[in-house]
């Protein structure tokens, strides 16, 4: 029997087993297949949700809850400022949505758009949406809308001393364009697949509304600068009220401050202060619930901690547990050197809460309000 002859016979006896060989590698090879092809699907799908998210954004500059200048992108190639906020929005028949992202922004913002990058025709009173927020209130061009916002304050929403927002902001518009997802429509720094309703509408509208003129909290770029690139340029263009700094003259204490528009210095910028400036004195003045002494209390005075060799009314060290009183709150409180002071405030205990405690100090001496003292 030659070789040929063999295998044929072979094949014939056991055909049902490689049959079944056969259709299992069949399905198989489909199944693996249709993975590599589902796979390479999501990956498409993928890659396209994030570049209408975010378009031809290539660096970004994020300020948070913190606003420097609109006006710091003229100085930056290839970038545009942006005032992103959160409100709710109300239809005339008084169906609303919350939670939509409100993009304050400027012409410019609609070259970041990979497909479509003409700009909309937009004003204080004609605004654009995305079709999700178009979708979720049955909006069309020309309906009436109102964005209900609140005033940002001082301090971050979640944190304690924050307390009750300054106010709500309404504003009242109508809408000029659908935006799709292809002209920005989508665009959403939030790393999700899912669109979210928007409103576009002219930075300075927004800006003033919040009473923040001239204000960004984003600024994107489309270049090709390296990130370091990017920071260097900022900070070749950045002015000190970038960072949410001021300086004012004090002539009560001979000096000059560096304050905060916020409540306090962050840490970074406390820190770089002290290298640039080491005979700067860092000061913190904190509000007090009550300052109380020999049976009468002042509510809600201001308690200061300063270094005591950069003011000229403190002759010694302050002990931790000295303080010195001004002669206003010494007569108020009758007060005389040797008195106990007990100070009652807020610190921040655990869950994110408010606690009320109180320290005692020992009055070490009582100045004039002049001066330092005054200030």
């Amino acid at each position: 029997m030659t070789s040929p002859t063999f295998i044929l016979h072979g094949l014939r006896h056991y055909r049902s087993a490689y049959l079944g060989v056969l259709l299992g590698s069949a399905l198989g090879a489909m199944v693996l297949l249709g993975a590599l092809f589902a796979g390479d699907s999501v990956k498409s799908t993928l890659h396209q949700i994030a570049e209408q998210r975010t378009g031809r954004t290539t660096l970004l500059l994020a300020g948070g809850e913190n606003f420097f200048r609109a006006s710091l992108s003229d100085s930056l190639p290839d970038s545009t400022p942006i005032l992103q906020l959160r409100g709710q929005v109300d239809r005339p028949d008084g169906r609303s949505t919350g939670q939509v992202n409100l993009f304050g922004i400027t012409p410019t913002f609609w070259s970041f758009s990979v497909t479509d990058t003409t700009p909309p025709k937009l004003d204080d009173r004609t605004w654009a949406i995305n079709r999700e927020l178009a979708r979720t209130l049955d909006l069309s061009v020309g309906d009436p809308i109102t964005i209900r916002l609140g005033k940002p304050g001082l301090a971050s929403r979640d944190a304690p001393l924050s307390g009750e927002p300054e106010g709500l902001i309404t504003l009242r518009g109508t809408i000029g364009e659908i935006r799709g997802d292809d002209a920005m429509g989508r665009f959403n720094l939030e790393a999700t697949q899912l669109p979210a309703p928007a409103i576009f509408l002219p930075i300075g509208r927004l800006a003033e509304a919040i009473e923040r003129r001239d204000r960004a909290n984003l600024i994107l770029f489309k270049s090709d600068l390296r990130a370091d690139e990017a920071i260097a340029k900022v900070r070749q263009s950045a002015k000190l009220s970038d960072y949410g700094l001021s300086l004012l003259e004090i002539p009560l204490s001979n000096a000059t401050e560096i304050r905060t528009d916020r409540i306090f210095l962050p840490s970074l910028i406390e820190k770089k202060l002290r290298d640039l400036l080491p005979n700067s004195s860092p000061v913190v003045t904190y509000l007090a619930n009550t300052i109380a002494a020999n049976g009468q209390e002042t509510p809600y005075s201001m308690v200061t901690g300063i270094d005591p060799a950069s003011v000229d009314f403190i002759s010694d060290d302050l002990a931790p547990n000295e303080i010195i009183l001004n002669s206003w709150e010494a007569e108020d409180l009758t007060a005389k050197p040797g008195d106990i002071v007990t100070l009652k405030y807020f610190t921040l205990a655990p869950g994110n809460q408010l606690a009320e405690k109180s320290s005692a100090f020992t009055v070490k001496a009582i100045v004039p309000l002049a001066g330092a003292a005054a200030d």
